[in-house]
């Protein structure tokens, strides 16, 4: 009924933590597919081969995690799969929650969870599509009460399943049916808004997308891409940019991007004011305008 798609990158005992986790499920998925795309392959030397549950991807070259988590997906059959990032660990009955919701809701084609720090605090998981004021405040230095906000996209689900637009990508379960019918993760997305690309396609076709606080998981975020700062920075700007031209009409895009764009060079003027490195804020103002 169920599989899961681990993408694992750099580290042996997150994907084995990860995928222990999932096992002791009170509904374990029927196949895990790890998905490694380090070039040295830690994870798969972290998990025992031999087990009849587990399916190994060696992607060294890194596609991306859009492609990697593709080659997850067509290597499992089930009616649901879950996608997540190796540094995410499920509660005993965060799938259960997730499944009864979409069984229960024929037309919700994707369902995120309640995502935790490590200490339970909660994390930011459910989003409207950006637009014009998450574009300015995401950039500009604002105050956390304001990027926190409900004009910064941000979704209160208030213990009660609720609709949303997109889920944070580092955990998601996702209705195979609908994912074939947009044809997955798009590829051009190497990193970031590559879930945002997928649930707006998924609601271009007519599906819902839902958050249920019950189903919680833990997340430690940025475990892989925070060893790479400046190039994930790049990368982030580079693919809001790309969701931008994409998915919103030239104008809107205009002036989104004009909005990083002056944000980032706010930031490059008080991080060099301040003796900060603006290697990372430079690197992004050039990804704003690749094509």
């Amino acid at each position: 009924m169920i599989d899961a798609v681990v993408v694992a990158h750099g580290s042996g005992a997150r994907a084995r933590r990860c995928i222990n986790a999932l096992r002791r499920s009170s509904q374990p998925p029927e196949r895990i597919v790890l998905v490694d795309t380090s070039a040295d392959g830690a994870a798969l030397a972290a998990i025992p081969e031999a087990e009849p549950w587990l399916h190994r991807i060696a992607r060294p070259d890194n596609p991306g995690y859009g492609a990697a988590a593709n080659d997850g997906i067509a290597a499992t059959d089930a009616a649901y799969v879950l996608v997540m990032n190796d540094d995410v660990f499920v509660d005993r009955d965060a799938i259960e929650h997730l499944v009864d919701h979409a069984d229960s809701e024929p037309d919700v084609a994707c369902v995120g969870p309640d995502f935790r720090d490590l200490d339970g605090a909660r994390q930011e998981g459910a989003f409207r599509f950006p637009g014009v004021a998450q574009a300015a405040i995401d950039a500009w230095p604002a105050p956390a009460w304001l990027r926190r906000g409900r004009l910064n996209g941000r979704v209160a689900a208030d213990g009660v399943p609720v609709d949303i637009d997109h889920p944070l990508g580092a955990c998601m379960l996702l209705r195979r049916l609908a994912v074939d019918l947009v044809g997955g993760f798009s590829p051009d997305y190497w990193m970031y808004c590559e879930e945002i690309d997928l649930c707006r396609r998924l609601k271009d076709y007519g599906w819902r997308v839902a958050q249920v606080p019950a189903a919680r998981v833990w997340h430690v975020g940025g475990a892989s891409t925070g060893r790479q700062p400046d190039r994930m920075l790049a990368q982030l700007y580079r693919s809001r940019a790309r969701w931008y031209r994409t998915h919103t009409p030239p104008s809107v895009a205009a002036v989104a991007l004009a909005a990083m764009r002056w944000g980032l060079r706010a930031r490059s003027a008080l991080d060099e004011a301040a003796g900060r490195s603006v290697t990372g804020v430079r690197g992004a103002l050039v990804a704003l305008d690749e094509r």
